[in-house]
C-alpha cells in the first residue's frame, strides 16, 4: 500500500465518519477494501504479464538470433557452391573427356578382336579347303 502511517489514516477516517455519516461508513469501508483488493489483484496480475512478456521477448531474441545464424550459414554455404560450381564443370568435363577416349579405346579393342576372329575364321576354313583339297 501506500506509506500512511497511524494518524494519516484516523485522520481520513475522521473526515470520512463526518462526511458521510456513522450509519454509512461500515458500507462505505467495505466498497473500499473490496476496490483495493481488486487493485492488487490487477497490479498482480499486471507484474506476472510484464515477466512473462519479458521471457516471451528473450524467447523471441533467442529464435531471432538462431534464424539469423541459420541465414548466415546458408548464405555460407550457397557461396561455397557457386565458388565450386567451376571446379565440378571442370571435372565433369575431364570425366567426359576420359569417358571418351576410354570408348575411342574401347571400339578400337573390339575391332581388333573382331579383325582377331575374322582371321582365325578364315585360316579354320583356309585349312578346311585345303584338307579338301587333298
Amino acid at each position: 500500500m501506500s506509506d500512511f502511517g497511524f494518524w494519516e489514516l484516523t485522520l481520513i477516517m475522521l473526515i470520512a465518519l463526518l462526511i458521510v455519516g456513522p450509519e454509512r461508513l461500515p458500507r462505505l469501508l467495505s466498497t473500499v477494501g473490496h476496490w483495493i483488493r481488486r487493485i492488487k489483484k490487477l497490479t498482480t496480475q499486471l507484474k506476472t504479464e510484464f515477466a512473462e512478456e519479458a521471457n516471451t521477448q528473450d524467447v523471441k531474441k533467442i529464435l531471432s538470433d538462431a534464424q539469423n545464424t541459420i541465414n548466415q550459414a546458408g548464405s555460407d554455404i550457397k557461396r561455397e557452391f557457386v565458388n565450386t560450381d567451376p571446379l565440378v564443370k571442370a571435372v565433369e568435363e575431364q570425366i567426359g573427356e576420359g569417358r571418351f577416349t576410354a570408348d575411342s579405346q574401347t571400339d578400337k579393342a573390339n575391332d581388333a578382336e573382331h579383325r582377331s576372329d575374322a582371321n582365325k575364321t578364315e585360316t579354320v576354313e583356309q585349312k578346311q579347303q585345303r584338307n579338301h583339297d587333298r
